[in-house]
């Protein structure tokens, strides 16, 4: 995944599978609550699309160890039309 920041630029997202469908991303940059981050989904299984990438407000991040959820929901790909 990749992050973006109206602050830090663009940075990696480094996260880790949980097994459950979930995943716990580490390494974002403390914000600011005039910070603005994108968050894009950069790998999808085979036969989908990545989803829309979702933004999310800086003092979300503000604390060491905060929690954001976030859900992406990737499409099937559209079947070619030949």
């Amino acid at each position: 995944m990749l992050g973006t920041s109206s602050v830090h630029g663009a940075f990696s997202l480094t996260s880790t599978d949980n097994g459950d469908g979930t995943y716990t991303i580490a390494n974002v940059p403390y914000g600011r609550a005039s910070d603005a981050y994108t968050v894009s989904e950069t790998q999808v299984p085979a036969g989908y699309e990545v989803a829309p990438d979702q933004t999310v407000a800086g003092d979300a991040f503000a604390a060491a160890g905060a929690v954001v959820e976030l859900s992406f929901e990737d499409a099937p790909t559209a079947p070619s039309q030949a």
